[in-house]
């Protein structure tokens, strides 16, 4: 019977060319998140390269990424400013930045998603601040302002797909792309975007 065990490669970024995570998490760090849901073969991963299962109520801290290896994976992290981030399926995602200045209601929330499906709800941070909020991939950068989204990244075609979808008030949100080959706003419902390295191109256009 083959052991479905999760190995971590501290060189796995410098190998696929990836930007690198700060991964500066300490116990000491401030908590900018909890796992709200977790999943089977969803693992956390630390600077210096320990791993550790994923639980319901776990805390995260800047520098933290987590790592699912099952296509049944479905996993929810709420951060403190009240957005939260869904993972389906294959895929990492870590946390670069979270600042949350709760008297003000300002802040900063920097994701970098390197592969995988994920889905953004909006909290605090991207509501009352337009371009505070931000997802990344590569060169890519997608920002936020009080939407909802949906990011794919398909790291073997280095294609990016982004699409906007109204919140659970319905209100819609607008979404900003940024990129070495063009620049892209979605604010109507059912808008798609896909950035493609290979190409060099950046498409916007319309689900059916």
């Amino acid at each position: 019977m083959t052991s479905n065990v999760i190995v971590f490669d501290p060189n796995y970024f410098n190998n696929k060319g990836n930007k690198r995570s700060r991964l500066s998490s300490e116990p000491n760090d401030p908590i900018v998140a909890f796992v709200i849901r977790s999943c089977d073969w969803a693992v956390l991963c630390s600077k210096s390269g320990n791993v550790t299962p994923v639980i319901e109520g776990q805390p995260l801290r800047e520098g933290d990424f987590i790592l699912t290896n099952s296509e049944e994976c479905s996993l929810v992290v709420g951060f403190t400013d009240g957005s939260r981030v869904g993972l389906s399926g294959v895929g990492q995602l870590s946390i670069e930045e979270f600042k949350l200045d709760l008297t003000r209601g300002e802040g900063l929330q920097s994701l970098n998603l390197h592969y995988g499906y994920l889905r953004f709800s909006p909290g605090t941070i991207s509501i009352g601040n337009p371009d505070a909020a931000r997802i990344s991939y590569q060169k890519t950068t997608v920002t936020l302002r009080g939407a909802t989204a949906e990011v794919v990244v398909d790291a073997e075609t280095d294609q990016i797909s982004i699409g906007v979808i109204p919140n659970d008030d319905g209100f819609l949100g607008q979404v900003e792309i940024c990129s070495p080959y063009g620049s892209a706003i979605l604010d109507r419902e059912r808008e798609l975007a896909v950035v493609d390295s290979h190409s060099e191109m950046i498409d916007k256009f319309a689900k059916p």
